[in-house]
């Protein structure tokens, strides 16, 4: 597993994947690896389990056609969410600042 792996989980990957508008599941699989450059490999499995919680914790919701699932969309709460990763991974992947180590200078006694 990588470090990108160890830091995106599929529940990330999708709420992040449909910041780009609604998609279809297999179209979310297409963006999740456009995205990653394969760092990332969400399953087909795993994304179905993602998107099964993320329905039932109101992050997403399905998009019905004539009484059929056409695919899923961000609620506000998940925008929300998905907007607050986004900014998280910007942050990190920021150069840090140079932090210079001073090493603490012993006191003399006298």
């Amino acid at each position: 597993m990588t470090a990108a792996q160890d830091i995106l989980g599929g529940r990330a990957a999708v709420l992040l994947a449909l910041l780009d508008g609604p998609a279809r599941a297999t179209s979310l699989h297409d963006r999740i690896r456009g995205r990653a450059s394969n760092l990332v490999v969400v399953t087909d499995g795993a994304c179905r389990k993602a998107m099964s919680c993320l329905v039932r914790d109101g992050l997403v919701a399905p998009l019905e056609i004539v009484g059929t699932v056409a695919g899923f969309e961000l609620t506000r709460a998940g925008r929300t969410e998905a907007e607050g990763l986004r900014a998280a991974c910007i942050a990190l992947a920021k150069p840090m600042p140079a932090v210079k180590i001073v090493a603490a200078l012993e006191s003399k006694s006298a």
